[in-house]
């Protein structure tokens, strides 16, 4: 008999010992299913040993059996402890919570004991060298070892750590805990494992019932029974000391199924299911209840799912439902969990550290390890860590896309192989997405963007059309194309952000968008990212239309993305997301009817009923459970648009509490994103409507500093991105406000000052954007009242003629608002009296 056959012998011996009376058949035959005579052979083997060999001819009662027929020994006095309850039993022994009972001081503790028939020399082998291992291991997540001991009926025991916890699965349901935050917990048990790794020891069994999370809300590893120490000690044999399959099979790795040498990365796979079964509310292989070759099979053959597939209402019992969960999981998350639980231990994280180190990438948005370093997710993680950098760099990104798809035109003209030409487009394809979905959008809301955002969406759409020529067909790539559009025609001339004034070009750019979409919904009516393309696409073309004068086309289109939107709601009712979507569709309908702040039908009694439906959806549970950022600003955003409708009907004490509201909440957003030019535009635009209510109220000691406040912001964002032509507006509007506010402070030299300079940037605005009818009827206002200061004060009034001619020709066209009729009367009659707004 060969040496290497000797080997063998003992380390199955070892594991059929080991293995509990009720299982012994099970792991014999499944150690020796392709060996008859090893069976054979192992079975004489234990036979002469003299081992307990009824298990091996006859099946005994199951150990969970044996495990109840243990006597409770709560109530009893073990040496200067007393037993209060018993709290848990394994494999190995049972365990009470103590305290101790000479009156030399209170404590509890936890106490370990073998169990009655289980005592073997193996067992208590392992028991003591459990007592070695707690003793040589120091760290706050691991429960640390008291004191130790033998019964008079000499059954080995210890003294651990009390913990008053729960498990780790069960605290973060309970809790509700959040991605992020379950990620964080599960930090530190990679931490505590990676800590008993450095003192070469391994788990072995590490699962939720091991994992307590304490009433402070950090965690402590339990129950290193079945711990194996890595360092020979003793004279013994560290590589078959604990060769037994010792273990809970749902957790245990493919290697500790099959019996084979165990190593850290065996904790390492426990860890990929538990973080598993932690993000998922299941395990990726259920094993407990099956044979041992069937469990040997799973574990083996079978890959695990993605997280993200297999969510369940046991994860997600925090506030974001099941969709925005999973999708929190998809990518990173994913690859994560399965490259921690890889059938090969090399090609597993190599340390529990390591492990932690990627989540914590993941949580600082940066790229992780496990995923694949492709050209779209590098950007992507880069501009969302560096945004402002990455503008800088932003035309170097598109010099590399304009230079791959070149790469792709040669290679097609010179007939190079077919599979690097596709090879190559996919590249295209890659750069082309990094450009629309990572750079463009984290630079978005970046000052100086507008400029820059053109560029990157025009190459992008190059790209993409250059690969549209190509491939026919492609339901991904034409989506993505409609995206293009949509994204440049905001760019172009969306009229309530940041956009290059270009009105006529975004309608085309919009048109384009849900031309592309609507033939995607036409094929698939489920489709519902290119519903979501549509809706926004109309939503978008309204504003377009009606800035341009057009404002009952507008509202058309807005009621066609309003229907999106809930139709997409209805579909994904427990979506926060879409739920949000409805109510900022609400918004924009409000806006429309009756705000004085945009084109408008004149219906203010709409524009309120808008406004309160989507403060309704704000506060239903799905979003008040989780007031995100996004959430938070629009529910700000309904309170400002409902202080300017009561400041439009004359109510200004309610118009001042509802704009108040909303300045404080909208102040606080923008210091928790400074860079947010959105965030810092909202409290401009809140500032200004409050200095116009405290005027109204004859109040010009408040309004003044809140005017020049406004102005403040709205120039400091226009100096970073004067390509912007919301920006130009902003200013223009708030030396409007700033004249009203310092001619009722008196200082009518200033009023007129403010209002010149105005009236300056309106013109150069309408010079490179003429058709855009707020800023022609702002225009107009601002003329006038500058020539009704200037009467007032008895000046000369040099654009009389020009405020004139300008309200009679928004007039004829049927596009004057409220109280504009009584300031063509001032102007006309030719006095200086200032009308009431």
């Amino acid at each position: 008999m060969s040496a290497e056959h000797l080997r063998l012998l003992r380390r199955l011996f070892d594991q059929v010992l080991d293995a509990p009376m009720g299982t012994r058949v099970a792991v014999l035959q499944a150690l020796t299913a392709d060996d008859p005579g090893l069976q054979a052979e192992l079975e004489a083997l234990l036979a002469d040993q003299g081992a307990d060999t009824r298990g091996l001819r006859e099946e005994v009662e199951p150990d969970g059996l044996l495990l109840g027929a243990v006597n409770d020994l709560s109530g009893s006095v073990l040496g200067t402890y007393l037993l209060e309850r018993r709290i848990g039993q394994g494999g190995m022994g049972e365990v009470y919570r103590a305290s101790r009972s000479d009156g030399q001081f209170t404590r509890q503790v936890a106490i370990k004991l073998i169990r009655p028939g289980m005592d073997s020399t193996v067992l208590a082998r392992r028991f003591r060298q459990e007592r070695q291992i707690l003793a040589g291991l120091s760290h706050p997540g691991i429960a640390s070892l008291l004191d130790a001991g033998v019964t008079p009926a000499g059954r080995p025991f210890l003294v651990m750590e009390y913990v008053d916890g729960q498990p780790l699965t069960t605290w973060c349901a309970a809790g509700s805990l959040s991605v992020d935050a379950r990620l964080r917990l599960f930090r530190e048990v990679c931490e505590a494992v990676h800590s008993a790794h450095q003192s070469l020891v391994i788990h072995r069994d590490l699962k939720p019932a091991n994992i307590l999370v304490d009433t402070s809300g950090h965690i402590k590893l339990l129950d290193f029974g079945i711990a194996k120490l890595m360092r020979p000690e003793d004279g013994v044999d560290a590589a078959t000391t604990l060769s037994g399959r010792a273990m809970t099979p749902s957790y245990a790795s493919p290697e500790q199924i099959r019996g084979e040498p165990v190593t850290t990365s065996s904790d390492i796979y426990s860890l990929g299911v538990l973080l598993f079964e932690l993000l998922t509310g299941r395990q990726p292989f259920l094993l407990d209840n099956v044979s041992l070759a069937e469990a040997i099979s799973k574990a083996t053959t079978e890959d695990p799912p993605r997280p993200s597939t297999v969510v369940t209402d046991d994860a997600s019992t925090a506030p974001a439902d099941r969709r925005e969960w999973r999708r929190r999981l998809e990518g990173d998350l994913d690859n994560i969990v399965l490259k921690a639980m890889r059938k090969e231990p090399g090609r597993r994280y190599s340390s529990a550290r390591e492990l932690s180190d990627d989540l914590g990438r993941f949580l600082d948005n940066r790229p992780v390890t496990a995923r694949p370093a492709t050209l779209r997710y590098q950007v992507g993680k880069l501009v969302r860590r560096n945004r402002v950098s990455v503008l800088v760099a932003a035309a170097g990104v598109v010099a590399l896309g304009l230079g791959v798809v070149g790469t792709v035109t040669q290679a097609q003209r010179a007939a190079v192989e077919r599979g690097r030409a596709l090879q190559r487009m996919t590249d295209v394809r890659e750069t082309a997405a990094a450009l629309l979905f990572e750079v463009h959008d984290a630079v978005a809301e970046l000052p100086g963007a507008t400029e820059a955002r053109r560029l990157i969406l025009q190459r992008g759409i190059d790209n993409l059309q250059t690969l549209a020529a190509q491939v026919e067909g492609d339901a991904e790539l034409e989506w993505e194309l409609a995206e293009a559009y949509l994204r440049i025609g905001m760019v172009q001339g969306d009229p309530t952000r940041a956009s290059l004034g270009d009105l006529g070009g975004a309608a085309l750019s919009f048109g384009q968008a849900i031309t592309i979409v609507e033939r995607l919904m036409a094929e698939n009516p489920k489709d519902m990212r290119a519903q979501r393309t549509w809706a926004v696409a109309h939503e978008k073309l309204g504003d377009a239309l009606a800035w341009t004068g057009q404002v009952a086309d507008g509202v058309a289109h807005a009621d066609q993305a309003l229907n999106g939107y809930r139709t997409i709601a209805a579909a994904f009712p427990d979506s926060g997301r879409h739920q949000l979507s409805v109510a900022i569709s609400r918004v924009k309908r409000g806006d429309l009817s009756g705000n004085p702040n945009f084109p408008n039908l004149g219906d203010l009694d709409a524009s309120v009923e808008h406004y309160r439906a989507a403060r309704t959806i704000l506060e239903a549970p799905v979003l008040r459970a989780s007031p995100s950022w996004g959430t938070r600003r629009y529910g700000a955003l309904v309170d400002e648009r409902i202080g300017t409708i009561e400041r439009a009907r004359a109510r200004y004490p309610e118009a001042r509490e509802a704009l108040e509201r909303s300045l404080a909440v909208r102040r606080g957003l923008a210091s928790e994103d400074p860079t947010n030019n959105d965030a810092r535009r909202d409290v401009g635009v809140t500032e200004q409507n409050l200095c116009e209510v405290h005027l109204a109220l004859d109040e010009a000691a408040l309004a003044l500093p809140l005017c020049r406040g406004a102005l403040a912001v709205y120039e400091e964002l226009h100096r970073g991105d004067p390509s912007n032509a919301q920006g130009v507006r902003d200013v223009a509007i708030g030396l409007f406000s700033l004249a009203g506010a310092e001619r009722a402070s008196g200082d009518v030299a200033a009023a007129l000052r403010a209002l010149g300079e105005g009236a300056a940037k309106l013109t150069e605005a309408l010079a490179a954007e003429p058709a855009n009818v707020p800023n022609q009827l702002t225009l107009a206002r601002m003329l006038a009242r500058h020539t009704l200061y200037a009467r007032e004060a008895g000046r000369p009034a040099p654009w009389a003629a020009a405020a004139l001619r300008a309200l009679r020709d928004l007039q004829a066209a049927g596009r004057l608002g409220a109280g504009d009729e009584e300031l063509m009367a001032q102007l006309a009659g030719g006095t200086g009296a200032i009308p009431r707004e």
